[in-house]
């Protein structure tokens, strides 16, 4: 037992748990007779490859292949996970119960009230407030910033951090020997995360920006931005 002081009491284990079959992804190619008679390409005409010798290397073309879009596949799950907050299990689903939701609070997907591509927009004062909510929901400092090729072109044209970086040695975008990337960072650097340099906010948060230039080939057959711009 123990005095009814009105105190709140703690918490403790805070998780959810959830049971989830990961989605299978197919991929199917067709191999036919007229290819099995006819020479590969680069084959040399007196190597005297089989019908079964072209069989076995169409049909390895055709896994590797499928290897590289499941591939592909991953990353373009993983980067709408990162957008969203959330995953479809099946492509362009609206069902809720096809969709993996992370549970990411409504309020840490943040509207700026002046888009990034207006040079006197505050861009300073918009990271402040994102750190700042995770400052205020996780109880840790932000440290990384992921960028579209596009917002990171806005970030070096802003005037106010123009300003900074020329009167206040911000060094937003420098990357030397003198001021090299943490070494926390080298799993993104080597997943192809490309480093543009360490900024420090007013409010005296400090986070490395990275650009992200990869692309995906969606279903109507465009190049697609894993990381598009304005998110």
């Amino acid at each position: 037992t123990r005095s009814l002081s009105g105190q709140e009491n703690t918490k403790e284990q805070k998780f959810t748990n959830f049971s989830r079959q990961f989605p299978l992804i197919e991929e199917e190619g067709d191999i036919n007779s007229l290819q099995l008679i006819n020479r590969m390409a680069g084959e040399n005409p007196y190597a005297g490859q089989t019908r079964h010798d072209r069989l076995r290397m169409l049909a390895f073309d055709h896994h590797i292949e499928h290897v590289r879009r499941i591939g592909r596949k991953f990353e373009e799950l993983s980067a709408q996970s990162v957008i969203t907050g959330t995953m479809k299990a099946i492509d362009g689903t609206t069902n809720t119960d096809l969709i993996y939701d992370f549970k990411r609070l409504a309020t840490h997907t943040e509207t700026v009230t002046t888009a990034w591509s207006d040079i006197a927009s505050d861009i300073l004062g918009d990271v402040d407030d994102a750190c700042s909510l995770i400052r205020a929901d996780a109880h840790v400092n932000a440290d990384m910033a992921v960028l579209s090729s596009v917002d990171m072109d806005s970030v070096i044209k802003n005037t106010a951090i123009k300003a900074q970086a020329d009167n206040r040695r911000f060094e937003l975008i420098q990357v030397s020997t003198n001021n090299p990337v943490p070494a926390k960072f080298d799993r993104f650097v080597a997943g192809g995360f490309i480093p543009r340099g360490r900024l420090r906010t007013p409010k005296g948060f400090e986070v490395w920006l990275f650009t992200y230039l990869d692309v995906y080939t969606d279903a109507a057959g465009a190049a697609t931005d894993y990381l598009p711009a304005n998110r």
